[in-house]
Parts: structure tokens; sequence; C-alpha cells
């Protein structure tokens, strides 16, 4: 499949989908605990996750995100950027996103049809 001149395999789409959901996750814990320490734990979870979505949305730089993500605040935007685009690349292969990440069920329908 082809998005914006960038061509993902299978793999490349349910990489995508299992890290967006974790950013997804982590993107919540960061708002709901922006004045408790859980905003730190899910910053520095959010890190490693972060690169990995990065990556498999085959960004140039996928440090420039992860030094993004150290950063409070700025983090939040990097993660939404990362939400955005990954949400762009699932719904093109006709993955439906909802407010936490892929549909499950359709997630396994899209992985059946492209073998």
């Amino acid at each position: 499949m082809e998005f914006e001149g960038i061509t993902y395999e299978k793999e490349d789409i349910k990489n995508i989908a299992n890290n967006q959901k974790i950013i997804c996750w982590l993107f919540l814990f960061m708002i709901l605990g922006i004045v408790i320490p859980i905003f730190l734990i899910a910053n520095l979870v959010a890190i490693f996750y972060v690169y990995y979505l990065a990556r498999s949305l085959k960004l140039v730089r996928p440090w420039a995100y992860v030094i993004g993500a150290f950063i409070p605040l700025v983090s939040l935007v990097v993660l939404w950027s990362l939400i955005s685009r990954s949400t762009k690349i699932l719904q093109a292969n006709n993955i439906g996103v909802g407010l936490m990440g892929y549909k499950k069920a359709e997630l396994m329908t899209f992985m059946d049809i492209a073998e």
C-alpha cells in the first residue's frame, strides 16, 4: 500500500496500528496526569513507542520525535502528530480507527486480505 509516496507492507501497517494504540493510551495518561507523577511515567514509556511508531511510519528523522518527546508539553504535540499521521495511513488502508486506536476486527480482516 502506498501513502504520500511511501510504500507500506502488511507488516508495517500492523506495526503502525499496534504502536498507535499504545501511543493513544499514553496520550490519555499524559493528559489526565499532567499535574501528577503519572505524566512523568507515561512520558518515559512514550519515548520508546514514539521511536517505534515514527520508524513504522518510515519518517525521515525518528530521533527528532524522540527528542521532542523528552520535553514536557511538547511531547503531547509530538504524540498528537504521530497519532494523526498513523490514523490517516490506517484509514487509507480501510482500517477503522476509534478514539483509542484501531478496530481489531478490521485489522484482522486487513491482515487476512493482504495474505
